[in-house]
């Protein structure tokens, strides 16, 4: 039962007694929803009124536009295979809605993080710095799915819209695309010209493409080299089933472009851009294989596609940054990297060290240092990633007159990698840098630091 039922008779324009009869529907209406909730799905809580959060309390400044954090629906069913489909779920709704120039979105590199916790909504929404939260359940039995859905204003303490479905799995789409276009009509987001389409669209209407494609993605972007192998027998599998499911397509040349399978790669992203030019992870993935081959002002012009196709989704910021740091133009790639920590708060780690490396660039040395240090206080810190903030560390250091934690932050660097050399850098990384006169200045330092030419 939809709690703001479209179907519904609207009240007479001046009829008071239509209006009271009106109010009493929807009280009714969100008991029996409670009430369904409570019974089918065990959630005896679903429509309490949550704690209203003060947006001065926040830990981030709220965005200028309606801003929202889907988390990951909670699994009911007893398959833990089941598991992966509601957040797969989760996910295909947040994708939709991140498309919206009109809403700020919350990456699901960060809203998964909150599964199986026990934090609240006024918690979640503080941490965040967020308005709206979507939260929901997913059940499946068979061939049929259960599924609830409510938004919630965290500011304003209530629940905007609550909803559930009980359907076909086959439905599980048409599911998706309801939940998403409820949350954009309640929190009276703005649609421009083709969003709607795009939002509402779908690649492919076969689950077990849709859901290969899904794995696949999770695989590659575990960033563990073992699942690779994994990653692109799924990816291949989804191909087979759908031949231009453009999102697998992409996936797989991008694993690709990870393995400097280069002329593979750039066949499948010819291939998906063909199909769809304005798919948004084929332009953010064809901006990676560009600045991987060295192309890098059409690297940039890739990343800034993405980013106007989908502008919540912080990998494309991410790649932007990347791209604008090599066409030295820091500043940009500066802003660039601090909008995709804001779209995921709790940051992959690599986007960090990325954004330590280009504060010395434009000299923003104590940022440059606050940034290595964070990297290297996460617990789970991965070697190349800390070894990268060592190097920053010390070149910062070492330019703000610190010259014994410069060195000591060098020797550490050695220790982690000692086969590094200038040398190989220019080779590598500073070989289609733009700015030479940066790099061979960091270069200088790292010499007289102590790192050997060769």
């Amino acid at each position: 039962m939809n709690v703001q039922d479209p179907s519904a008779t609207p009240a007479a324009p001046d009829g008071r007694w239509s209006k009271v009869k009106k109010r009493v529907n929807v009280g009714i209406a969100i008991a029996v929803a409670a009430l369904f909730l409570e019974i089918g799905f065990g959630v005896s809580d679903w429509l309490t009124r949550p704690e209203a959060v003060e947006a001065a309390d926040m830990a981030l400044p709220l965005p200028d536009k309606p801003s929202i954090a889907v988390l990951a629906f909670n699994n009911l069913g007893i398959d833990e295979a089941d598991a992966f489909l509601a957040e797969s779920f989760s996910e295909d709704i947040l994708t939709a809605l991140s498309k919206l120039s009109g809403l700020f979105v919350i990456s699901r590199t960060t809203t998964f993080t909150y599964k199986d916790s026990d934090a609240t909504v006024k918690q979640i929404a503080e941490e965040l710095g967020i308005r709206y939260v979507l939260e929901g359940s997913f059940q499946r039995d068979g061939d049929r799915i259960r599924v609830t859905a409510q938004l919630i204003d965290a500011i304003g303490g209530q629940h905007v819209w609550a909803d559930n479905y009980d359907r076909d799995l086959d439905d599980l789409f048409a599911v998706k695309d309801d939940i998403t276009l409820n949350i954009v009509t309640n929190i009276s987001a703005e649609l421009v010209t083709g969003e709607r389409d795009r939002v509402l669209g779908r690649e492919t209407d076969n689950l077990e493409a849709w859901l290969l494609f899904q794995q696949s993605l999770a695989e590659f972007s575990s960033l563990d080299p073992s699942r690779i192998g994994l990653a692109i027998n799924l990816a291949e599998r989804a191909i087979a089933i759908e031949p231009n499911f453009v999102s697998a397509i992409t996936v797989l040349g991008h694993i690709y472009t990870n393995q400097d399978r280069f002329e593979d790669a750039l066949t499948l992203s010819d291939r998906a851009l063909e199909l769809d030019p304005s798919h948004a992870y084929a332009n953010a993935a064809r901006s990676d294989y560009h600045l991987r081959m060295g192309q890098v002002d059409l690297a940039v012009e890739f990343a800034q596609k993405a980013v106007e196709l989908d502008p919540n989704d912080f990998v494309s910021h991410y790649f932007l940054g990347s791209a604008l740091a090599i066409a030295a133009k820091p500043a940009e790639a500066v802003r660039a990297f601090l909008l995709a920590i804001r779209l995921s708060p709790v940051t992959p780690l690599y986007v960090v060290p990325a954004l330590g490396v280009v504060y010395l660039n434009t000299q923003q040395y104590e940022e440059a240092v606050a940034a290595a240090e964070q990297v290297l206080d996460r617990p789970d810190v991965q070697p190349g990633n800390a070894w990268v903030a060592r190097l920053v560390l010390a070149t910062a250091f070492d330019r703000l007159g610190r010259g014994d934690d410069a060195q000591a932050q060098m020797e550490l660097a050695m220790e982690a990698q000692p086969e590094t050399s200038t040398i190989e850098f220019m080779r590598n990384e500073f070989r289609v840098h733009v700015d030479q006169d940066h790099t061979e200045g960091l270069l200088d330092t790292w010499r007289r630091l102590g790192m050997p030419e060769d």
